[in-house]
């Protein structure tokens, strides 16, 4: 009877599991091979013999792609589009491994792709950088040696690109598959929203400890009023001030909108007091502590301010998701001046199986 009510209880949960999980979510292989050549763009390929850039998704890792031998070209790459937009979960790249063009000097074949990056794209920015292939050791084996590269959690893109950087080496790949996720298709809730509750709380920000006379406190960045500002304490060992701001959830953050100090008697008669206090400040997402993309810097083109507030835009690119925002300065001697940060993005994750499916 235990045994019996156990089964119930497993199917029951099983039942359960299946119906939260998406529709189409199966890890499945996105590349579909042999490829065309519209799919793969790559620096231009040895001649002779022919190592064409078709031959790293055609289905066969005893052919590969080799990048010219040109002392001029020293980030040989190569690119692969998707037919769609995915959640990409696994880029594996598969070394040469085969054949006297190896075994002669096996140094030939694993030099030409130890240190390259492994990213993921949305249309031609880079949404991750998923990981670095590391070759343990240059003797080849008579089985393909594949570098599977992790990308992690719900992370989007419809192209992935194999890169090397800075390198005499030519860029030689045997093969190359993605695994991911259902196409996505527009979703409940898509609508682009502001995800900060104005005026903020003080729990929903953290930030370098505020300049005291007059009062510059952190929550004066998200209160909804440009003319009110956050000022870190001007210290000289504070040299890397930063406010941070934490979301009610999980969300795909589009655009970070940072609103300089523009009125009044504290900025002198050019402005430069003010702008360089925001200027070249990295604007960041984050899961939890865990920097998930650096979405873009703040450039101020004029020192000039205007009685109108001047925002910053930075756009995040395609499905990146997290939990806060942060706007940094780096190794500076001034201080952090915030008038106003917004968020756009969408919907709250909670519809999605994070832990186990993507």
């Amino acid at each position: 009877m235990i045994v019996q009510n156990m089964l119930i209880v497993c199917g029951i949960l099983w039942a359960l599991a299946q119906a939260a999980r998406p529709k189409n979510s199966v890890l499945m292989d996105l590349v579909k091979k042999p490829c065309s050549e519209s799919d793969v763009t790559a620096t231009q390929h040895l001649p002779d013999p022919l190592r064409d850039k078709i031959d790293a998704c055609d289905g066969n890792t005893d052919t590969f792609y080799h990048s010219k031998d040109d002392i001029g070209e020293k980030n040989p790459h190569l690119t692969l589009s998707l037919d769609g937009t995915y959640v990409i979960k696994t880029i594996t790249v598969v070394n040469v491994h085969t054949g006297a063009y190896c075994e002669s000097n096996p140094v030939y074949c694993t030099e030409r792709i130890t240190g390259a990056k492994v990213e993921l794209l949305a249309d031609d920015a880079v949404v991750k950088e998923c990981g670095e292939i590391k070759v343990a050791s240059n003797t080849l084996t008579a089985e393909a040696q594949t570098y599977p590269i992790d990308c992690g959690v719900g992370v989007e893109g419809n192209k992935v690109r194999v890169r090397l950087e800075n390198t005499v080496n030519p860029l030689e790949i045997a093969e190359i598959s993605v695994m991911g996720y259902r196409k996505i298709a527009r979703r409940k809730n898509s609508v682009l929203t502001e995800l900060v509750k104005k005026p903020c709380s003080d729990s929903d920000v953290t930030a370098t400890k505020h300049f005291i006379n007059p009062l510059r406190v952190k929550t004066d960045a998200c209160d909804g009023n440009t003319s009110t500002f956050y000022h870190s304490i001007e210290e000289p060992q504070e040299r890397n001030p930063n406010l941070t701001l934490s979301l009610n959830g999980t969300f795909v953050i589009k655009i970070i909108t940072v609103v300089n100090v523009h009125t009044g008697k504290h900025c002198n008669n050019d402005g430069t007091s003010c702008t360089k206090r925001i200027n070249g400040a990295k604007v960041e997402v984050l899961a939890d502590e865990k920097v998930v993309k650096e979405c873009g810097e703040i450039k101020v083109a004029s020192n000039t301010l205007t009685a109108e507030a001047q925002t910053y835009p930075i756009d995040c690119g395609v499905g990146v998701k997290g939990n806060k925002v942060r706007v940094r300065l780096e190794d500076t001697d001034n201080p952090l001046e915030i008038a106003e940060i917004s968020v756009m993005g969408y919907r709250k994750i909670d519809q999605f199986p994070i832990n186990n499916n993507l």
